[in-house]
């Protein structure tokens, strides 16, 4: 079940009304909203852009992106050692944000790519309702 902190009279009646005896443990875990389909679609269609303008792949784009903006990892298995980029799948809403807004200003002003389309309204309104001093 998910409750809004704030409202702790909502918690305890909800619990009330379970009738529990004995000792419970109760997990709390904080929220972490996930990137939006738009908002990715918005990063590949970049990716596809600066490509086009700088004759490179996609998938490569996308490897050196992640390495260069969010860092790297060692990655070791009995028979051998491997240096991979961190993943942007988990990133939440202003992580992910953010990673775009690296990806926008170097594509500008290290590749000399011209502007690539800007985020729809979706996109701006689920950042919005994560972190309103963002915007």
């Amino acid at each position: 079940m998910n409750f809004d902190l704030s409202d702790i009279t909502e918690i305890k009646n909800y619990l009330n009304a379970l009738h529990l005896q004995g000792v419970k443990i109760i997990d709390i875990k904080e929220v972490k909203e996930k990137r939006s389909l738009n908002a990715n679609a918005l990063y590949w269609q970049w990716l596809n852009i600066i490509a086009q303008e700088i004759g490179d792949d996609v998938e490569s784009l996308h490897y050196a992106f992640k390495g260069k903006f969010l860092g790297w990892q060692i990655i070791e298995t009995k028979f051998s050692k491997s240096k991979i980029p961190k993943s942007s799948r988990k990133l939440n809403v202003r992580e992910f944000y953010n990673y775009m807004l690296q990806v926008e200003i170097f594509a500008k002003d290290f590749l000399s790519i011209g502007k690539l389309p800007q985020p729809t309204k979706s996109i701006l309104k689920a950042l919005e309702k994560f972190d309103k001093s963002v915007l």
